[in-house]
């Protein structure tokens, strides 16, 4: 088993063993049966996926059991799905991934296939939450709890899915002998979980021979038996022990700070869960004794590898455990081996890593506060531009603090970098730099640094040597500039095509994301071909450049100019832009900006754009508009849509008018019909192929037909919005969007 586990190591890609931010998941398996809002607040400071059961265990009744064996959960009272509602509803709304977990088991070991597609559309019609979910926790521990093989499995799993189309499936495995080896998992499963559980009750001192002895015997074997597939995995950690002490012992924190080290050495590990969070009665037993965990000093381990996942991307614990005593065990110095000379400093930053959603124009300075911090959180907004009357040092730190608590990062605007942005003949003082770079590259909620907005071309010389020296300084966090749209006049952009403006950006400035803003939301008019003329010149450069781009698109009006979005216009906005293959979105603007946007006129500058701003996500006296609402309905669909594509490369893209193509290229997919009137992009990994089609109007709906190209046929139904199938709903080849709306359809080959 070493000799497997040393061949391991030595194929993993050594580069990613230090970038903890390609690491998707955090958490628990979470116990606690009062799912209460304040504790999750704090787990969800450091952990973003919990995995918890639908039905709280304290309530399950014999009769209950009983009727769920027979498929009767009709029968169950109407609190207790209440409660399921609830509990999804409460975690959504602190963005955790949601692993939800039902007490069917009995319904599958017995094969009771027609029980269990009742007990299914019961859920469906009682639990609307349930679509909304990210993963279902289909079996706890199948290779020990005499499940039926994984034919029989994969008939429970496709159903499952045909009503949940939207939820993925996982389970954990337990493997822990040689026997374990042999297991095979069924296909349909989109994430394996692996739980060793490497320090068992024999394990009584938790010291390092303890750990290197029991990770050969059962670790190295779960390692082995995950890389064995070809599906992404997490790994679960030990994280609890008897109350009484008697039996398992609790881990200690060296040992959280072990598995996560290891876990860093696996290209297919995209996370840590923990075993568990709480305390149940019910739950797993150890000689007869109930179980908790973890203790403090544990959780306080698990809150730095959280903040080092979602934080600063630094190798926590590589160098630091080298002086801890008990020393390492030579395994885990093996693997660290391996990160001999890589630069944490090169680990990408979330603006890189992340599918973004940022929000211009926080709550102006009276209104900076928890509560209305917590509220951008709620609209699922993952980085703020504050602006709006926050704009140095003080006040920006101020935001920061806030925003930590409240679980999304800040990007600053800092009045000490403005004027060596605006004026192209002022010499860049680094000096200032290294100052902007000190006051807030340490701090956990920061997410960027705010270089200009909509800069003439003649700025690109200096604004690169901005943009240089803060990657210089600071590798992690990114550099943020903002171009004008294609509508700007030659002498806003300094040139006259605007293609020629984003390449000389791209060649001059040498970004490493790329960011624009249209608002084609006019009074009266949608500029459909500004639109599309922006996000296809973008898309190509930035294919050509290899960088990810951003969108800045619009979440308010401006008298005489812009108009207030509705749904569609929102909807419109973000499903176009991902059939583009953006990497992110952001919105102008959150809170109604004064007419003069909190700015003070700059020496030498031209004065603040004066305009009448009107109905953003928030009005001017701090109320909620029917835009926030559309835009947090947007942003929690993003959650799965955007992060769903991040991996996936953008092939083509192509816009539809009446089913005939007039821009681009769509050879995998063609839609048909007088309605037809769509944008599909295509994406590819491995050897499967993701599409996304979009209405292309914000106005009209749209009806089409879908013909594939030869060999190709459709796998599942990943994702959609405002979109409902058309004709067969199992056949996903007929749809009907809403205006705005999109279905995100993944192909397979045909044998």
């Amino acid at each position: 088993m070493l000799l497997v586990w040393m061949l391991l190591l030595v194929q993993a890609n050594a580069q990613s063993l230090t970038d903890t931010t390609r690491f998707k998941y955090h958490g628990y398996f979470y116990k606690n049966e009062n799912m209460e809002q304040k504790e999750l607040k704090e787990i969800r400071e450091f952990a973003n996926t919990l995995v918890f059961s639908l039905i709280r265990f304290d309530s399950l009744t014999t009769e209950m059991i009983r009727d769920i064996a027979d498929g009767n959960i009709d029968k169950f009272a109407p609190s207790v799905f209440d409660e399921m509602n609830r509990r999804i509803e409460l975690l959504e709304s602190l963005d955790f991934v949601t692993v939800a977990e039902a007490p069917f088991y009995p319904l599958i070991r017995f094969d009771k296939f027609d029980n269990y597609k009742r007990a299914l559309m019961i859920l469906k019609e009682r639990v609307p939450r349930m679509d909304s979910l990210d993963y279902f926790y289909f079996w706890d521990e199948p290779d020990l709890n005499h499940i039926p093989g994984p034919e029989v499995m994969e008939k429970y799993i496709k159903e499952f899915k045909k009503v949940f189309p939207k939820v993925k499936v996982t389970t954990c495995y337990a493997i822990i002998n040689e026997e374990s080896l042999d297991v095979v998992p069924p296909d349909s499963y989109d994430l394996l979980m692996v739980d060793p559980y490497a320090l068992m009750n024999e394990a009584r001192e938790h010291a390092a021979a303890d750990f290197e002895r029991l990770y050969r015997s059962r670790l190295a074997l779960a390692l082995e038996w995950a890389n064995k597939w070809d599906k992404p995995f997490l790994m679960v950690g030990d994280a609890f022990g008897s109350l009484s002490g008697k039996g398992k012992l609790f881990p200690t924190p060296e040992v959280s700070l072990w598995y996560y080290m290891i876990a860093l050495t696996q290209p297919k590990c995209q996370g840590l869960l923990w075993f568990q969070y709480g305390y149940l009665k019910t739950a797993e037993n150890i000689t007869g004794v109930s179980i908790d965990g973890p203790p403090k000093e544990v959780m306080d381990v698990h809150r730095d590898i959280g903040n080092t996942i979602f934080g600063k991307a630094s190798p926590l614990g590589l160098p630091m455990v080298i002086s801890k005593d008990p020393p390492v065990p030579e395994i885990v110095r093996e693997a660290m081996k391996l990160n001999a000379g890589i630069n944490a400093g090169d680990s990408q930053s979330g603006l890189l890593s992340d599918f973004i959603i940022m929000a211009y124009s926080g709550p102006p300075l009276s209104e900076v506060t928890l509560e209305r911090y917590l509220e951008i959180e709620e609209a699922g907004i993952k980085y703020l531009v504050p602006g709006n009357g926050t704009f140095n040092e003080e006040q920006n730190l101020r935001a920061m603090d806030l925003a930590k608590k409240a679980g999304f990062r800040i990007v600053p605007i800092d009045m000490r970098i403005l004027p060596f942005a605006l004026k192209p003949d002022i010499e860049l003082d680094t000096a200032v730099i290294h100052q902007v770079v000190e006051s807030y590259k340490g701090h956990p909620a920061f997410g960027g640094y705010v270089v200009r907005d909509e800069p003439n071309a003649s700025m690109f010389p200096a604004l690169a040597k901005i943009t240089q020296e803060f990657i210089h300084l600071d590798s992690i966090n990114e550099p943020l500039i903002n171009l004008f749209p294609s509508y700007g006049s030659p002498i806003q952009l300094g040139f006259e095509d605007y293609r020629s403006y984003i390449r000389s950006f791209i060649e001059i400035v040498e970004p490493r994301i790329l960011a624009y803003d249209n608002y084609a939301l006019k009074e009266g008019i949608t500029w459909y071909e500004a639109w599309y003329k922006d996000l296809k010149i973008v898309r190509e450069e930035s294919l050509e450049a290899r960088i990810p781009f951003i969108v800045f698109m619009q979440s308010q009006g401006i008298k005489k100019d812009l108009r207030a979005p509705n749904r569609a216009d929102i909807l419109w906005q973000v499903n176009t832009a991902l059939a583009y293959g953006t990497h992110g979105v952001g919105w102008f603007s959150y809170w109604t900006p004064q007419p003069d946007q909190g700015l003070q006129q700059e020496e030498g500058a031209a004065p603040p754009l004066i305009q009448s701003h009107y109905n953003a996500m928030i009005d001017l006296d701090g109320n909620r508009t029917e835009v926030y609402d559309h835009v947090r309905e947007a942003n929690l669909y993003l959650k799965k849509a955007g992060r769903g594509l991040l991996d996936w490369e953008s092939q083509y893209v192509a816009r539809f008018e009446a089913g005939t193509i007039v821009e681009g290229s769509s050879p995998m997919a063609t839609p048909t019909g007088d309605q037809a009137n769509v944008v599909i992009g295509t994406f590819a990994k491995d050897h499967s192929i993701r599409l996304v089609l979009s209405n292309a109007s914000c106005e009209e709906g749209a009806s089409f037909s879908l013909s594939l190209s030869p060999g190709w046929k459709t796998d599942q139904l990943f994702t959609f919005i405002a979109a409902k199938p058309a004709g067969d709903v199992n056949s996903l080849m007929e749809w009907f969007l809403e205006p705005g709306g999109s279905v995100i359809i993944d192909l397979i080959k045909t044998k």
